[in-house]
């Protein structure tokens, strides 16, 4: 070989080990958010719990297409749903809260309104205290109008 094919051979070799190193590195990076969903879809878990057992007419349901998050129903059919959803990337967690309050967005659309009742309550590193706190935030206010609708 001559040194034109020997600088070619470690150009190729370098590359090759460049492209395992990134596909290292893809695979453990994806390890630490699979697992960070994991440790999430336990906290919202609990928190789905603590709030169905607080009262009996409250059901929890886990998203159908299998996402993170838990969505809670109440036993009257008119009522709205409180949802929870979490994403997880590069060990950041964004936590977004759906409950039927709606509210416009503003500076988007032009002159169009465009409205949500989908709204992020943490979005950080994961912080079990924070999380808890920011759902509970926008939970009872939900509860709240549910318990006064139901008894009138």
């Amino acid at each position: 070989m001559n040194e034109f094919q020997h600088e070619m051979e470690r150009v190729r070799k370098s590359a090759e080990s460049e492209a395992m190193t990134k596909q290292a590195f893809q695979h453990m990076n994806q390890q630490e958010t699979d697992e960070l969903e994991r440790t999430v879809q336990l906290l919202l878990d609990e928190i789905a719990r603590e709030c169905v057992r607080g009262d009996e007419n409250l059901r929890v349901v886990h998203p159908s297409d299998g996402s993170t998050g838990f969505i809670l129903h109440a036993s009257s059919a008119d009522s709205t749903e409180f949802a929870v959803s979490a994403t997880c990337a590069q060990n950041k967690v964004t936590v977004n809260v759906t409950d039927g309050k709606w509210e416009e967005l503003h500076g988007t659309m032009g002159n169009w309104g465009e409205w949500t009742d989908d709204k992020p309550v943490y979005s950080g590193p994961f912080d079990e205290e924070k999380i808890r706190k920011n759902v509970a935030k926008q939970f009872l206010p939900w509860y709240k109008n549910l318990v006064g609708a139901q008894t009138q």
